[in-house]
């Protein structure tokens, strides 16, 4: 097993992840295969360098870093590994992991691109923005995107 950069995102939808892919890398470029054992397996084909891009789709309950559900990227940690996953993680604001090695820990990606697949009601908007802001622990802010997600209905009517 070897080392691998990773993306966690919380509550977004690998279809969402799958858009920005397909926009990322036009055709040519991006190879959607096979494998049983992942959600869905890419291989990218950019500047001479064939990267295979595993998305894992976790449920509420399964053991991860983050112990929740959500999308988890892998890929080689080598070449330009970092660059691709924080590009992706750019149009959702989202946790990156430069190396599995137990050397790194995982840093906050900040949404900066305008990304379609991904709709926030403006107080989502403002809450992510505050949170990033206030840079309160990763724990936190986990916490508090599950909460308003959980009771967005409620909180719309304060």
């Amino acid at each position: 097993m070897g080392v691998n950069t990773k993306g966690f995102l919380p509550n977004i939808s690998a279809e969402a992840v799958i858009s920005v892919l397909q926009d990322l890398y036009p055709k040519g470029e991006l190879h959607k295969t096979s494998m049983p054992t992942f959600h869905e397996f890419f291989l990218i084909d950019k500047n001479n360098e064939k990267r295979n891009l595993c998305i894992f789709e976790y449920g509420e309950n399964v053991h991860n870093d983050f112990k929740e559900a959500g999308i988890s990227l892998d890929l080689g940690a080598w070449g330009t590994s970092v660059e691709i996953i924080e590009q992706i993680l750019t149009y959702f604001g989202a946790y990156l992991l430069k190396s599995d090695s137990g050397k790194d820990k995982w840093i906050f990606v900040q949404k900066t691109e305008n990304n379609p697949y991904l709709e926030l009601s403006p107080l989502e908007e403002f809450l992510q923005h505050a949170m990033e802001e206030d840079k309160p622990s990763l724990e936190t802010r986990l916490f508090t995107l599950q909460f308003i997600k959980k009771h967005h209905e409620e909180l719309k009517k304060l």
